[in-house]
């Protein structure tokens, strides 16, 4: 699992832009795993190569 920032998310295209540990990746994604994930987002995501497998938001910390 790799915690990870969402930079620019394309569906139709099927690709997603993280930054992780500095650095900006390109990858390639099923369009249905995208749905509710916007530009800006904290995420924790599982990767096969460069292919999305799995994407969670990161909630925040609910404020007391």
């Amino acid at each position: 699992m790799l915690s990870a920032e969402v930079v620019n998310i394309d569906a139709q295209a099927g690709t997603i832009v993280i930054k992780a540990n500095d650095k900006e990746q390109t990858l390639k994604a099923e369009p249905k795993l995208l749905e509710g994930i916007a530009a800006g987002e904290k995420v924790n995501i599982e990767l096969t190569g460069d292919m999305l497998k799995s994407i969670k938001k990161v909630e925040a910390p609910a404020i007391k």
